[in-house]
């Protein structure tokens, strides 16, 4: 048998792990930078546009969201989800209707809602995901 062959695979030093990152950022933005210029005229719609769009993905979020929370709360009857994903709309509703809200307020309201309602969806799939794996209770 080759020496060579039968030496285990070793880990990629630290700085060629890096520097494979760096040149994948390299390659993103170099193949992204020509989309994203075609976007410029697109992201300073958006900026004019933002109460419209924060209020169209409320309108997507909201149904989707309780849907899918109460759908899985009916199967797993654990509430956490369900009330951190409740709050968390709170929270996004309030930032994208309330007219007169501070920018700074705004935009913690929307952070702080985006952030729990993901972590409200994650808790939601591993609960049902355990549920689904889980053996059944013997009587």
């Amino acid at each position: 048998m080759n020496n060579a062959s039968s030496h285990k695979l070793q880990p990629a030093p630290a700085g060629d792990r890096l520097a494979i990152v760096l040149s994948s950022l390299c390659l993103v933005h170099c193949s992204a930078m020509p989309f994203i210029l075609a976007l410029i005229p697109w992201l300073a719609w958006t900026q004019e546009h933002e109460p419209l769009i924060h209020r169209s993905l409320l309108l997507v979020i909201v149904p989707v969201s309780v849907t899918v929370l109460l759908k899985g709360c009916e199967k797993h009857s654990q509430r956490l989800a369900l009330w951190l994903g409740i709050t968390a709309l709170a929270f996004l509703i309030a930032a994208g209707v309330s007219p007169n809200l501070p920018h700074r307020l705004e935009v913690a309201l929307t952070a702080l809602g985006s952030t729990a309602l993901i972590a409200s969806h994650v808790i939601n799939m591993r609960t049902l995901k355990f549920c689904i794996t889980k053996p059944p209770a013997h009587a």
